[in-house]
């Protein structure tokens, strides 16, 4: 078994399909770190308090609620790709699989 150090207040993991990745939201660092078997392969940040993620498979983009901001993050692979603003405090997410064609 591997031990990987993520950093202080991780509080959401979340495993990616079309990667393989494993997200794990980072609080204490206001980052995302994205994990391939024992090994950090790259860190999204600096984000502001992530708290929850959430994965939608019709586009393999991972999506990150910022507490702290208002803002929901889009990561696809180890990229931020997008901010999107959605009011106060988002604490967490879900995906509605019903909306994909």
């Amino acid at each position: 078994m591997a031990t990987i150090t993520v950093g202080y207040f991780p509080s959401s993991l979340l495993y990616d399909p079309a990667n393989g990745y494993v997200y794990v939201a980072v609080g204490g660092s206001g980052r995302v770190v994205e994990i391939s078997g024992t090994s950090i392969v790259g860190t999204t940040g600096k984000l502001n308090l992530p708290k929850a993620l959430c994965f939608n498979p019709s586009n393999s983009a991972v999506y990150v609620a910022n507490f702290g901001s208002g803002v929901v993050s889009e990561i696809v692979g180890t990229t931020l790709t997008a901010n999107i603003t959605v009011g106060v405090d988002p604490a967490a997410l879900a995906f509605d699989l019903t909306t994909i064609t």
